[in-house]
């Protein structure tokens, strides 16, 4: 483009081309990487048993962390690409379990509608680098030798090449199959035919109970490598007595898999135990024991991670989730790796966004995406307001924590590890941002709750499709660039986005 010398017109094309291309190679950049650390598969590569622990390609243990699909022939239209990558971008899975149901109208009377519902799961989880399991999800495998057996041969001989692959060869025994007679056999049988055509990949075996006495199991192990056994609770109703059973079986040397919990009673429904599933989470997180919550499904019943309606593609609102899928979806999300790079704010910036802001000591802050809570920490000092930091990355907490203490703003100042996409606003007076304007449009709905008359104040990125009130430009002589200050008030005025930004 030839710009004549004065052209108004021109400069301003320039203007906006240039910030538009500013803008789009920071997401992309952004992208890019966020891409790099969410690929799991990439990261740890081909899996092993080492001891009683999985480990990576390094020889370190790994830990997944994902979500159980529901029986198959009863939430089929879950089977799909786009849930797959949803519970990998959004609720930072990395591993999907996909639950093909044996009996009740499943893989015995339809096998190949069935058996086409796991391939599904299976490629959309190869192509966003995320685990699979899958699942023979019976409780009576053991009548089903040869189906099982036809069924993980060709599983084997598809999909043995890929790291991604572990095979879970019998949901859950029940108490009456015995260990050494029925359930060890069982196993033995099947494994023989995968390991025929895949030699590597870990196999997950069910134990008697439930899947519960793994204690008995890690007494009589299978002969074979890269084996773990399955691990089910149902947080009220599995406590301290099955934790035991678990670091038995751990200390026995065997490693285990939690392939299916939930924060329910075993029925699936119930009380929704949130302490339990506390004790739970703090047990798997020592033992480094990956795990599958059950289960995506949209019904009322207490496991169902979706409430009736949802949308079976992804893309659910905090609306469509029900308690125990946003219980589950927050601890999921605290492993997740940071959406932007951390990029402190200089200080005369930290400023001019509290003195447009026009804090006072009545003031509530949230920073969110607090880095080292430096916000915070100055609107603490300098006005004497109080101030909550909310960051995802457990290395910025760390810092923000050693700002607030090493500023004596202790009882003025208070850092969360959140998602912010999670968090109600409604109690704050100034929002401060520092996102990506992607991040900062994802944020209006929560935004809007907040009360007539607070603030919004956002370094360098504005919010596409709302107005502000105030732009401000400063250039620090701490920094090497002109910075910009966004200033919204609530209630938000709306207006058309920029057809360049569309």
């Amino acid at each position: 483009m030839i710009i004549t010398k004065g052209s108004q017109h021109g400069s301003f094309k320039i203007s906006v081309f240039l910030r538009f291309t500013l803008i789009l190679s920071i997401c992309l950049s952004f992208a890019s990487l966020s891409s790099a650390k969410n690929n799991a598969v990439r990261k740890y590569g081909q899996l092993r048993i080492n001891g009683n622990h999985i480990v990576g390609k390094d020889g370190k243990p790994v830990v997944l962390r994902g979500m159980s699909l529901h029986w198959s022939q009863w939430a089929g239209q879950f089977y799909n690409t786009g849930l797959v990558k949803w519970l990998g971008d959004d609720w930072n899975c990395t591993i999907v379990r996909a639950s093909m149901a044996i009996e009740a109208g499943g893989y015995l009377t339809n096998p190949e509608r069935e058996k086409q519902k796991v391939k599904k799961v299976v490629q959309a989880a190869i192509d966003n680098g995320m685990y699979v399991i899958i699942d023979w999800h019976d409780h009576n495998a053991n009548k089903h030798i040869p189906q099982a057996q036809t069924f993980f041969e060709e599983m084997a001989k598809t999909y043995g090449k890929y790291p991604n692959i572990i095979y879970e060869i019998w949901n859950e025994p029940l108490d009456t199959h015995d260990w050494d007679t029925v359930i060890k056999p069982y196993h033995g049988a099947v494994i023989s035919k995968i390991r025929a055509h895949d030699a590597n990949n870990i196999i997950v075996c069910g134990t008697q109970s439930w899947s519960q006495d793994v204690d008995k199991a890690s007494r009589s192990p299978l002969k074979f490598d890269n084996i773990a056994y399955s691990l089910h609770f149902y947080a009220a109703s599995h406590n301290q007595s099955l934790r035991d059973k678990a670091a038995a079986a751990l200390d026995n040397g065997v490693a285990l898999m939690v392939t299916e919990w939930g924060t329910s009673e075993a029925t699936g429904d119930g009380k929704l135990d949130s302490e339990q599933t506390k004790e739970w989470l703090k047990f798997m997180d020592k033992n480094e024991l990956s795990w599958c919550n059950w289960s995506i499904m949209d019904k009322q019943e207490t496991s169902a991670a979706l409430k009736p309606g949802a949308d079976p593609n992804g893309g659910w609102s905090v609306e469509k989730i029900s308690d125990s899928g946003m219980l589950v979806r927050q601890e999921l999300r605290k492993y997740h790796s940071p959406d932007v790079i951390y990029v402190p704010t200089p200080p005369e910036v930290v400023d001019k966004m509290l003195e447009m802001a026009q804090v006072t000591k009545d003031d509530l802050v949230y920073d969110l995406g607090c880095g080292d809570g430096r916000i915070v920490v100055t609107a603490a000092k300098k006005y004497g307001c109080r101030g909550i930091g909310y960051d995802i990355d457990p290395k910025r907490i760390e810092e923000s924590l050693e700002n607030v203490k090493k500023n004596s703003v202790e009882d003025l100042v208070t850092i969360e590890q959140k998602d912010i996409f999670t968090l109600d606003l409604s109690d704050a007076n100034v929002i401060t941002l520092y996102l990506l304007p992607s991040l900062n449009v994802k944020l209006v709905p929560q935004l809007e709750k907040l009360k007539p008359g607070s603030r919004i104040v956002s370094h360098d990125f504005d919010m596409r499709g709302v107005k502000p009130d105030q732009v401000v430009k400063i250039t620090p002589e701490s920094s090497y660039r002109e910075h910009t200050i966004y200033l919204w008030t609530i209630p938000l005025k709306k207006e058309p986005v920029d057809d360049y930004l569309r």
